[in-house]
């Protein structure tokens, strides 16, 4: 996963949790982007993962429920 920080045009590259296509990704203020749902496989087997990056800190954190 690539993301761009437009401010300074600077590009940091992460790995998710679990690889997967069609997931939804949204970002919270200018700290957060959040990474849900999606397939995680050929089959079209639906994913609960979500993974949550901290812009700042440079950190996953955990979701909590």
């Amino acid at each position: 996963m690539f993301i761009f920080k437009k401010t300074d045009f600077t590009q940091t590259t992460i790995n998710l949790s679990q690889g997967r296509s069609d997931l939804a990704a949204t970002s919270v203020g200018n700290r957060y982007i959040l990474f849900g749902g999606g397939r995680s496989d050929s089959s079209l087997t639906g994913s609960n993962v979500v993974d949550i990056w901290d812009s700042q800190t440079q950190n996953w954190l955990s979701p909590t429920t």
